[in-house]
This record gives C-alpha cells, sequence and structure tokens, in this order.
C-alpha cells in the first residue's frame, strides 16, 4: 500500500493531542507515584474541563493505548534480532531495515486501531476543549522544542 505524505501528516497529528497529554505525564511519572494513566486523565481532564463521559472514554483510549504499548515492549522481538545481529562480527544492514521497517509497519497498524477511538473523543469535545487541546498541544510542543535545543 503506498503511503502519502498527507496520510502519515495526518496520522501524526491526530495521535499527537493524545500522546501529548501522556508526554506531559512523564515529568510527574519520574517523581511521583500512581498510575500513568490515571494521571493523563486527571491532567487531560482539568486542561480541557472534561466531563464525565469525557473522561470515562479518555480513561478507555488512554487503556487500550497503554495496552498495545506493553504488548509491543513485551514483545522484544525486535531487540532480540537486533541484539543477535550486533554479536556478528559483520551486521547485516539490509537485514535490519528490514526488522525496523517490519517494526514500523506494526507500530503504523497499531495507531491505525487506535484512530477510531481517538476520532470518537474528539467528536464529543466542544469546540472550546478543542481549541483547548491545540493550545495545550502547542504548549507542549514548544516547551519540548526549547527543551532540546539546549
Amino acid at each position: 500500500m503506498k503511503r502519502t505524505k498527507w496520510h502519515k501528516t495526518l496520522i501524526i497529528l491526530l495521535i499527537a493531542g493524545v500522546f501529548t497529554f501522556a508526554g506531559c505525564s512523564r515529568h510527574h511519572e519520574r517523581h511521583s507515584g500512581g498510575h500513568k494513566t490515571e494521571r493523563v486523565l486527571s491532567y487531560a481532564a482539568d486542561k480541557l474541563d472534561l466531563n464525565d463521559s469525557q473522561r470515562v472514554q479518555l480513561k478507555e483510549t488512554l487503556s487500550s493505548m497503554e495496552q498495545s504499548r506493553q504488548d509491543m515492549h513485551d514483545d522484544g522481538s525486535l531487540r532480540e534480532a537486533v541484539v543477535k545481529e550486533l554479536s556478528n562480527e559483520r551486521i547485516d544492514t539490509v537485514r535490519l531495515e528490514a526488522l525496523v521497517t517490519e517494526h514500523m509497519d506494526r507500530i503504523e497498524e497499531t495507531i491505525k486501531g487506535h484512530l477510531s477511538e481517538i476520532a470518537e473523543l474528539h467528536a464529543s469535545l466542544t469546540p472550546e476543549q478543542r481549541e483547548r487541546l491545540v493550545e495545550v498541544i502547542e504548549d507542549h510542543s514548544a516547551d519540548g522544542r526549547s527543551r532540546h535545543r539546549n
């Protein structure tokens, strides 16, 4: 299947909103206890003023995404294959490229599997909540750029 620039851009933009909230909790996760999904949910609920139905929807989406992430992490097949390749006298770059491509395809399929959940959640937001979501993403992006420049 041919992947278009538009297709990749759309996926990145849709996922950015949800993962921004996940990313915002990374700092807090290192410095406080508690479950990541609950912290992200609390952060998003506060920033976007989510109602109870939206909170439930976000919690289900975050839990589903976290489970997918955990499943991919637990798989470890890419890590094992790379380690095996690195133990060889010569690295087979064609083999490594194929492994990375396979892994990226799996990531893309996982993301696609969550797009409908994200779209449903997005549809439930009021125009004001959508506006605030964009602001949070932009603020987070600006913070990330300045942090990584130093």
